[in-house]
């Protein structure tokens, strides 16, 4: 008796068909807490793109990082005079004017450079996103390491022109970890939100000039906005994250009590954003690559 071994093995091969399990491959819709586990496990992967922002940044500068601190100086010593000159804002000396306008442009530029990095980071990494995998929030929340290197050395700066100046105004800054954590999420959650609608529309890369320079002509920086508005609406201009968190330093820096409400519902705002910023990241993300 003979055996078609061709035939045998065919009908194995259906019959092995017919019994595997399918397995279909979509993309997903939402963003999971498995997904920001992830970030964890690519920790190691954060550092690196950290480091590397960080590098490219200060490649063939002369200045190096001293630019973190030239900017908002030399921003609130032209506010100094123009503002509290000119238009007498001061409404003591010019030194305590520059001591109030500082910390709080050191603050917006802190925010204005995370917003404006993570919001171009993935066209900024598109050749990274077509080669390789990795969990693409990665890219907008990596980009944030050097606005904090940035602030880190202008804090350094602000330490000790207080301690030169003002060292009472020193025992003030015990807010300030508060502040620093919620104007960091605020400006990453909103530059996640943007990185991703820019991906997919590039209109939002001019949106973003607009946004930003709206945001700071409704932030308290060089001129007192709070003390103009009427109090029904505070809570609406808190809203902004920045407005009550800068509004809360100028107050902690002058031994002026700080206004609870405004700054917890700027605190709360950021926070929204924050989870805004994942919830559109995670809807367009399946879209990054057909378009990137």
């Amino acid at each position: 008796m003979e055996l078609d071994l061709s035939t045998i093995s065919t009908q194995n091969q259906i019959s092995n068909t017919a019994n595997s399990a399918v397995i279909t491959i979509k993309p997903r819709k939402n963003i999971s807490l498995a997904d920001l586990f992830d970030l964890w496990l690519y920790r190691d992967l954060i550092w690196t793109l950290s480091v590397r922002d960080i590098q490219i940044r200060y490649k063939q500068t002369i200045l190096g990082a001293a630019w973190a601190v030239i900017q908002p100086l030399a921003t609130s010593g032209v506010a100094t005079i123009i503002f509290g000159k000119f238009l007498g804002l001061a409404s003591n000396s010019l030194l305590e004017y520059f001591l109030s306008v500082f910390p709080a442009m050191i603050l917006w530029t802190l925010f204005a450079s995370i917003l404006t990095q993570a919001s171009n980071s993935l066209l900024s990494n598109a050749e990274m996103l077509r080669k390789v995998y990795f969990p693409r929030l990665i890219i907008p929340i990596s980009s944030a390491g050097a606005p904090l290197l940035d602030f880190s050395v202008s804090t350094v700066t602000l330490i000790l022109v207080l301690a030169i100046f003002a060292p009472a105004s020193l025992l003030s800054l015990s807010v300030f970890p508060l502040i620093l954590l919620s104007v960091s999420i605020s400006a990453l959650g909103l530059g996640i939100a943007l990185s991703a609608l820019t991906a997919i529309y590039r209109d939002f890369r001019l949106i973003l000039a607009f946004i930003t320079q709206l945001l700071f002509f409704l932030t308290p920086i060089m001129y007192p906005l709070r003390e103009q508005i009427p109090s029904s609406w505070l809570p609406y201009f808190s809203l902004n994250p920045m407005f009550g968190t800068i509004s809360a330093l100028k107050a902690s820096l002058n031994n002026i009590p700080i206004d609870t409400q405004t700054l917890l519902i700027s605190i709360v705002s950021g926070l929204v954003l924050f989870i805004f910023g994942i919830f559109i990241f995670g809807k367009i993300e399946r879209r990054f690559a057909d378009v990137i």
